[in-house]
């Protein structure tokens, strides 16, 4: 079906309806968010999708709103780590780099997203941006 463009933009369709009625109706919501938990907990036991999420997570950082966004979520997960009176970082600062990537603590390059995509290194769609150096 996927191999016929215009099968392939009927189930696309019919599939998107599909999962945006499973995920929003009150009897199938439950299962569907546990599913998606169930789904996200693989994700450290595997380097791959573990540098493949944190170079997504680095790319999303690059937004003001979601940056701030993430500080207060972080904030609010630890309020004894920040005074009220301290104030936020500034929207242009650089968020510290994620640790974790992988032994070495550095990101896997060359992995590249469907798509596109942000222009990474060489100019060439798709590809993933180098990363920052960890802050000391």
């Amino acid at each position: 079906m996927l191999d016929d463009p215009a099968l392939r933009r009927d189930y696309l369709e019919v599939n998107a309806r599909i999962t945006r009625a499973v995920s929003t109706d009150p009897r199938t919501r439950p299962r569907m968010l546990e599913n998606t938990v169930d789904l996200l907990e693989g994700i450290p036991d595997d380097p791959e999708l573990r540098r493949r999420l944190v170079n997504v997570m680095r790319e999303l950082l690059q937004d003001p709103a979601i940056r701030a966004d993430l500080m207060t979520l972080i904030q609010s997960a630890a309020p004894g780590q920040r005074s009220a009176s301290t104030p936020p970082a500034p929207e242009h600062a650089t968020p510290p780099a994620p640790e974790g990537d992988d032994e070495a603590g550095t990101p896997s390059a060359g992995t590249s997203r469907s798509g596109g995509g942000p222009v990474g290194e060489g100019g060439k769609p798709g590809q993933d941006r180098p990363s920052s150096p960890p802050a000391p």
